[in-house]
């Protein structure tokens, strides 16, 4: 098998689906996408046998191949990072019509089924356990030059030791400098990604520029969201939503009468302007 797997340093070979089936075998479907599959598979040759991972499988066709490149040269730079809060990936190869991505597994499920399960939003404790773990990773990310342009709950994950971790860099971009809050443009950049979770800036007709600040906005609403059970702007439509992030301060209320830190830090983060955005 040794001509069937291959590690992240290397580029993605072609191989024959069969083989790859033989060497990683299904355990259960764990996301599903416009791009394909994310299973749930167990290492059942070579070294690290028995092991469990996450396999995300695309369709070539479904997926512009610009997309495919520039996601493994992310991960790639991902696996340089020593940081805890990062999904790492371990193999990548591809057949004659899908590309395999193998990470880590992180058995604790992701943020928007733990927050279910807490009745819809997190006591306080357990919000600022998240935001410190989840501003690591980001720093982690920023200090190498990568911005992640599509953060939300669903690409957070918990893994086993309780940590979270963040996943899913196809949107990820990299900055010819050291990103920082509001810091240096990555390059000019169409929109993709998540309205509810997108900074103002990304929403601009003019696309805007992309800077790490555009992280840090939606780090904002993933907390606002885990602590209130709702997002800071909510809409009916499409349209309002869009207009709510782009001109309509957050819909605090009184969420955070009894935490004013919690409420200045939201503040902070959620400014329309990236430069003054912490």
């Amino acid at each position: 098998m040794s001509n069937v797997i291959w590690t992240k340093r290397n580029s993605w070979p072609l191989c024959d689906g069969p083989d790859v089936a033989g060497a990683f075998r299904p355990i259960k479907v764990v996301g599903e996408g416009a791009f394909g599959v994310v299973l749930l598979v167990r290492k059942v040759l070579g070294p690290g046998r028995g092991s469990t991972h996450a396999m995300k499988i695309m369709h070539k066709e479904a997926v512009d191949r610009r997309v495919l490149v520039a996601e493994r040269e992310i991960l790639g730079k991902v696996c340089g990072i020593d940081s805890r809060f990062l999904v790492r990936l371990q193999y990548a190869f591809q057949s004659r019509d899908k590309v395999f991505l193998v990470m880590e597994y992180s058995g604790g499920g992701g943020l928007v089924d733990h927050v279910a399960r807490c009745g819809g939003r997190l006591k306080k404790d357990a919000s600022r356990r998240l935001a410190a773990q989840l501003a690591s990773g980001l720093r982690d990310l920023h200090a190498h030059s990568i911005i992640h342009r599509d953060l939300k709950p669903e690409n957070v994950l918990l893994h086993d030791d309780g940590f979270v971790k963040i996943a899913d860099f196809g949107l990820s971009t990299l900055c010819p400098t050291t990103v920082q809050r509001g810091g240096p443009a990555a390059r000019k950049a169409g929109f993709a990604g998540t309205v509810e979770y997108a900074a103002p800036e990304r929403l601009q007709k003019t696309g805007g520029v992309t800077t790490a600040a555009v992280d840090w906005w939606a780090f904002g609403v993933i907390l606002f969201e885990c602590v209130c059970g709702r997002t800071p702007f909510g809409a009916a439509t499409a349209r309002d939503l869009f207009i709510n992030v782009l001109f309509r301060d957050p819909a605090f209320e009184n969420a955070f009468d009894d935490d004013p830190f919690a409420r200045d830090l939201l503040e902070g983060l959620l400014l329309k302007d990236p430069q003054a955005r912490l």
